[in-house]
């Protein structure tokens, strides 16, 4: 594992800030709380299934990127659900207990075993993955291979829908 000096790590927090703020984000990492993010996703499992995942997700995003929140805290994630309706006792319930550990245990060890080392890592149809930020182009390109194998597929739920080129 290659290690980076205070100095990179910096220019490259910058660049990556740089990159986001193109397509509107605010990244502050000088005062972002780096934290273990193990019950967030473990409240995002929850909000996953109340139809709430991806809002929730946001939320914890903005409030580790842009707020500058300790996300580890409970009162913080219980705040977080509570801002996309979602129940605060039984997410309060959820981080006294155990629930989702099984599940986020085996997550780590699928990402582990398809050798994921970082963020973003993007997996399509369990075959292809990229990892990191890549252009568009690759993405695109993917995505048609992916959708050309899927068509191809007698079991594809995907046979009967538009094409994507």
């Amino acid at each position: 594992m290659k290690h980076l000096s205070v100095e990179q790590a910096r220019t490259l927090n910058e660049q990556v800030a740089a990159q986001a703020e193109t397509v509107g984000l605010t990244y502050r990492f000088d005062t972002m709380k780096y934290t273990n993010t193990y019950d967030a996703h473990r409240i995002a499992k929850y909000a996953g299934e109340q139809g709430k995942g991806k809002e929730f997700v946001e939320r914890v995003f903005y409030a580790y990127f842009t707020a500058s929140k300790l996300i580890s805290d409970p009162q913080t994630l219980i705040e977080l659900a509570r801002e996309v309706d979602l129940d605060p006792i039984r997410v309060e319930q959820i981080l006294q207990s155990d629930q989702y550990q099984q599940e986020i245990q085996h997550d780590i060890q699928t990402a582990a075993q398809m050798d994921v080392k970082g963020v973003p890592f993007f997996v399509f149809n369990e075959k292809y993955a990229l990892s990191g930020a890549q252009p568009t182009e690759l993405f695109l390109q993917t995505l048609r291979k992916v959708w050309k194998e899927a068509k191809q597929s007698q079991t594809s739920p995907l046979n009967n829908t538009a094409e994507l080129e």
